[in-house]
């Protein structure tokens, strides 16, 4: 599907679209990927174009941040109720940590590609900051790997 790039990279664009995340993730309480998906009505993510065929490599240390481009209207079911995290506004501009760690991505068949970053401390939930997630949740963001050295 792609080609990986030397973990040396800086910063390498994952894809520009409306910020989501499976819903399994909350479930299961690992929130431990993300995805883009088009920013249209259909909000189709089957159809998401990435600005290139390149991913960093599985296990490259670093960290997962998106830079919002256009915030939107926080949904009101948007959140984490059972955590007590709700959806919240933010600025065009504002860039959104979602953790660090080793970079690896995923394929859902339903969703497509997924990818996070798992946290060197192996544990188990939260890979992700679930506060975070849910803060770039439904804005239109560039999402981008930056590489550790």
């Amino acid at each position: 599907m792609s080609h990986v790039l030397h973990p040396r990279a800086g910063r390498i664009p994952i894809g520009v679209g409306i910020l989501s995340y499976a819903n399994w993730e909350r479930i299961v309480d690992r929130y431990g990927t993300v995805f883009v998906m088009p920013d249209n009505d259909e909000r189709d993510p089957r159809s998401i174009i990435y600005p290139g065929p390149e991913l960093p490599a599985s296990g490259v240390k670093g960290k997962l941040v998106a830079t919002v481009l256009r915030a939107n209207k926080p949904s009101p079911w948007g959140g984490d109720w059972a955590r007590g995290i709700p959806a919240k506004r933010v600025k065009r501009g504002q860039k959104i940590l979602f953790g660090r760690g080793r970079f690896f991505h995923e394929w859902d068949e339903r969703i497509g590609l997924l990818v996070g970053v798992k946290p060197v401390t192996k544990r188990k939930y939260d890979w992700l900051n679930p506060k975070a997630v849910h803060r770039a949740a439904g804005h239109l963001v560039r999402l981008d790997f930056v590489c550790d050295g």
